[in-house]
This record gives structure tokens, C-alpha cells and sequence, in this order.
């Protein structure tokens, strides 16, 4: 053998003992990674819960119209549907607990009254106005244009309507009114009716989140939380292809509206027993109004926000702890206070001052009362407008029961045969009403308003305050709902700050900010909660709810 082949042989022997060196260790790192990879694949997401304690298709937090209305026609089109409420029952939400009207133009009733020039236009620009156009007009648009497909579906459920009538702030007769509680017992019977899924006492507390693509699956809860604070309970985790925050707003949170809106968080004293922002039922324990939760959970993954500054400013009479079946709750006490006395007599301040037309919508005159001294008005009427009020006997009480409550303190109303002496119980500036209540006279003679441009044609009905005794009727303001709350794109999909789609996450009701703008305008805010509910359940959300995963 040559040198040269020697050479050759050995240098091929050293290359092939290389190769195969590096061949093995190839195959070790290629084997190692491999082992890595699958080994990645088989652990589970450190960010996702150990297992899933329900499942659904849809979940739906809040038990409300909103929420009921959304698990309504998802189970209609064919979803799975999770309804979580952390109350014992529907009969506790926001919408059990409202004034039961909607403004919606159109309706059969107006209809058969002849009346047929109204429209959804009309409703929009009725609610810019109100809202001092600072509204959110894409999802004020989605409102209007859909609320009637909305309530005729409502109605077919069972909810019934009663009356129509003319609303301060509308511009036409459109306001329907419901019996609250009927229209919960109506979507709560057709919850029952399909056998839709539920869990109350289950308070949700945080949105599951992919991390990667930032999609919700699902959600973790408090399950068995009690009144009045709704804590306790255990830790349980539901996963659902779309979730639907339908939470309510933020009113019954001390904390939250001193954070994001400071002016009316002294005043979130809304009843008794309970801590503030509760509200007596009759049947049962205080419910808070709104603790803010959805906010919290919807801005702990991103969502943006708008309006947490406007606060609905409602305005009414706290009635006394004898009142039958309430505590020391924010309400009118006379039904025609708010349509026959308070809109036909005159609304002063503590300087005994008209401030505002008492023709504007009563959150109008809630926002200019917080500009006031003391942050109240009082109601003036004389005998003949008191007597049309009590003869309502709303609430069960009678006319002699309204004044032994008022003789004994019981609620704020006081009788004086003249002004002077109505003035001194009432607290008023006696100089200043007399002035008051003897222009007001004139101006009903003139047929004119020089202070506030106040109408004296109907529906407005001016009187004159002339028989004894003389009333007043202490009103105060109460932070009553959010017209702010998480932002949504006209699919009711909640977006995050930089105005992205946070995927499987929706909103319907109180929780999706701007509709109302600054102020509310009475009666629109309960139909928004029935339509949006209405159009997630429906349309919006239906695909992604019985998407395959693929």
C-alpha cells in the first residue's frame, strides 16, 4: 500500500470517527429538543386553571334584563348557556329594582293613539340633547334603531306594558310603563321554561385569559357568596367559548365612584339596612346596586374605558324606616309628585330660589342640584296639587298615613298655612320663597317664565300657589347608574386601549359606556340594557358561542 493510500485510509478512518462523533451528539441535541418540545406541549399553561369546574358555550354575568334577555336567545340559537348571578335571584338586579318605563317610539300604544309622527331619529336627537351631545352616536345609533324589534321581542316573552305617556326631556309621547318586577318575573319564567343553566350566589371576580392571543375563556367565581357584602363562598372556574359582561355599573361602590367620580361619592348613601349603595327589597336582604365589578375585571385585561365620570343624578324623597316593606330608600313617595305636582308646582333651593325649569328631565334637575347649597330642593305646591298627590296612594300608603308620617318626622314634608311658617319648618329662607312663590303667581297670570323659560302650555300645567296649608317636600339626589362604563364597538365587543377587539369578551346593559352621554335622559336607560341584551344574545355574539374549535 502506498503512502498515498495510507494517507487516504487514515484520514477517511479519522473523518468517519468524527462524523460519528458528531452524528451522535447531533442525534443527542435533536433528541434532547425533541423531548423538550413534547414535553412543553403535555404541560399545561401555568396561567390556565388545573381544570374547568362547568363549561359553556356562552356565560352570561348578571341576571338582569340585560343578561336574561342575552341568555334568552342564545339558548334560542341553539348555545349552551351559563347564566352566573352573585344574588339569590333575578329579583335583585338593577332592572328589578327600576322605575319599569321605556321610551320607545313607535309603540303599539302610541300608535293607537294616533300618534305617528315620532322615530327613532327623534329619540336620538332627544337623547344628544339630554346628553349635551357628548354621547357615543354610533352606539346611541345601535340603541334607537334597534330598541322596538328589541321590546316587541320583550313583550313576547311575557313582560307586559301599561300605559303610554309624555316624559319631561321627550319630545313626543313614547314613554311605556312596565311593572318591574313582572318583567323579571316574565324573563326569569322563560329562563326557567328552557332550562338554561344558572348559578346564583356566584359572584364572577376575574376574566381567564389566553395569554398568547389575549382571547377570554372563561372566568373564575366565588360560588356560595351571601348578603349583604356577597363574600365567602369557593373558588370555581367556568370556561365558555364568549362571555357577556351584563354586571351593571359602579353605583354601589363607595370606592370606585370617589375614583372616578368624586363630586357625587358623598352621596352614595343610598339605603338602609346594609352598607351604601344597597337597596331594600321587600322579599329579601339589601342588593347592591352595582359594585363595579365587570369595570374591574373588563380593565384588569385592557378594556378601555368612557364616561366613568357621568353619574346619573336621580332625584327623589327618602321615605322613613315605618314605610311598609322598604328601609330608608331613595324613592318618590307620591306617584303624581313627579307628573302632576312637581311638574305643575315649583322646585326651589335652601335660599327658597327656583334654579332650574321644573319642566326639565329630573336628572337634568339632579345635575343642577348638585351646583345648589345643601344639594337639595324642595317641592312647593299649596292644598289643592297636594291633595291630587296623595289621593295616588302609591306604595300602599294611604293619605292619612302619609301625614302621620310627615307629623312625626318620618319623611321630610311639611304643612304651613302660610309660606313664611311652611319656610321655617322646611328649613327654606323665609324672605326669599315669599319672593319666590309671589313671582311664580304672576308668571302664571303673564303665561310667561322670564327666569327659566319654563312652558305653561301642556303637557306642562302651571298653577298658582295660593290654598292652605302650604306643602313641602325635601327631595335629594342619589348616584342612581353609571352613564359611563367599558367601551364597544357597534358589535358590542369590548375593546381594549389601543381600540382592539378583546376576542371572546362582550357587553350588554349598564357596563357599555357613552349611550346616554353627560346626563341621562329619563326612561332610556333600563330599554338600553333590554336591547343590547337582546342583540349580543341574538346576533352578535351567536357565532362565536357555536363556533367549532377548530
Amino acid at each position: 500500500m502506498s503512502s498515498d493510500e495510507k494517507k487516504q485510509k487514515g484520514l477517511t478512518r479519522r473523518d468517519f470517527v468524527k462524523g460519528t462523533a458528531a452524528g451522535v451528539a447531533g442525534g443527542l441535541v435533536a433528541g434532547a429538543a425533541g423531548t423538550a418540545l413534547a414535553a412543553q406541549k403535555a404541560q399545561p399553561k401555568p396561567w390556565l386553571p388545573a381544570k374547568w369546574d362547568y363549561k359553556a358555550d356562552m356565560i352570561v354575568l348578571g341576571a338582569g334584563s340585560a343578561g336574561q334577555m342575552a341568555a334568552i336567545e342564545a339558548h334560542d340559537k341553539g348555545a349552551k348557556v351559563l347564566l352566573v348571578e352573585m344574588a339569590p335571584s333575578p329579583y335583585f338586579s338593577e332592572s328589578s329594582c327600576c322605575g319599569g318605563l321605556a321610551s320607545v317610539p313607535r309603540n303599539p300604544m302610541q300608535i293607537k293613539e294616533g300618534i305617528l309622527d315620532d322615530s327613532p331619529d327623534l329619540l336620538y336627537e332627544d337623547m344628544m340633547k339630554v346628553g349635551q351631545y357628548s354621547n357615543r352616536t354610533d352606539i346611541l345609533r345601535l340603541f334607537v334603531d334597534n330598541e322596538l324589534e328589541a321590546f316587541t321581542r320583550f313583550w313576547e316573552l311575557g313582560a307586559k306594558p301599561i300605559t303610554n305617556s309624555f316624559l319631561a326631556g321627550h319630545s313626543r309621547k313614547r314613554t311605556v310603563a312596565h311593572l318591574n318586577r313582572q318583567c323579571q318575573e316574565a324573563l326569569y319564567g322563560q329562563i326557567k321554561k328552557r332550562g338554561i343553566s344558572t348559578l346564583f350566589n356566584t359572584r364572577a371576580t376575574r376574566l381567564v385569559t389566553d395569554y398568547p392571543t389575549a382571547r377570554v375563556l372563561g372566568i373564575e367565581a366565588m360560588q356560595g357568596v351571601t348578603p349583604p357584602d356577597y363574600k365567602g363562598g369557593k373558588k370555581i372556574f367556568i370556561q365558555g367559548k364568549v362571555t357577556v359582561l351584563a354586571t351593571g355599573g359602579m353605583c354601589g361602590s363607595p370606592e370606585m365612584l370617589k375614583k372616578y367620580a368624586p363630586r357625587v361619592e358623598a352621596l352614595a348613601a343610598w339605603a338602609e339596612p346594609g352598607p351604601p349603595g344597597t337597596l331594600k327589597i321587600p322579599e329579601g336582604p339589601a342588593r347592591p346596586l352595582g359594585l363595579g365589578d365587570g369595570y374591574k375585571m373588563g380593565m384588569a385585561i385592557g378594556a378601555d374605558t368612557t364616561h366613568m365620570y357621568c353619574i346619573t343624578m336621580y332625584t327623589g324623597t327618602p321615605v322613613g324606616p315605618d314605610a311598609p316593606g322598604y328601609g330608608r330608600t331613595y324613592t318618590p313617595t307620591f306617584k303624581t309628585m313627579l307628573d302632576d305636582t312637581f311638574y305643575n308646582a315649583i322646585a326651589v333651593n335652601k335660599e327658597g330660589k327656583r334654579f332650574i325649569s321644573e319642566y326639565r328631565a329630573l336628572c337634568d334637575v339632579g345635575e343642577a342640584m348638585v351646583q345648589q347649597p345643601g344639594k337639595f330642593l324642595c317641592v312647593i305646591a299649596d292644598k289643592t296639587l297636594y291633595d291630587a298627590s296623595v289621593k295616588a296612594n302609591i306604595m300602599g300608603l294611604s293619605p292619612p298615613r302619609i301625614i302621620k308620617l310627615a307629623e312625626e318626622g318620618k319623611i321630610p314634608v311639611w304643612f304651613g298655612n302660610t309660606i313664611e311658617e311652611l319656610a321655617v319648618k322646611a328649613g327654606l329662607d323665609p324672605a326669599g320663597l315669599q319672593k319666590t312663590v309671589t313671582n311664580w303667581n304672576k308668571y302664571v297670570d303673564d303665561g310667561v317664565d322670564p327666569e327659566f323659560g319654563r312652558s305653561m302650555k301642556p303637557p306642562s300645567r302651571a298653577y298658582k300657589i295660593l290654598t292652605p296649608p302650604f306643602v313641602a317636600m325635601k327631595w335629594v339626589i342619589v348616584p342612581l347608574h353609571n352613564g359611563g362604563g367599558l367601551r364597544a364597538n357597534t358589535r358590542l365587543q369590548i375593546l381594549d386601549v389601543y381600540g382592539n377587539v378583546i376576542p371572546g369578551l362582550y357587553g350588554a346593559g349598564e357596563i357599555i359606556g357613552g349611550t346616554c352621554g353627560e346626563v341621562y335622559l329619563s326612561s332610556t336607560h333600563w330599554p338600553v340594557a333590554v336591547t343590547f341584551g337582546y342583540l349580543v344574545g341574538k346576533t352578535f355574539a351567536i357565532g362565536e358561542a357555536l363556533a367549532k374549535k377548530g
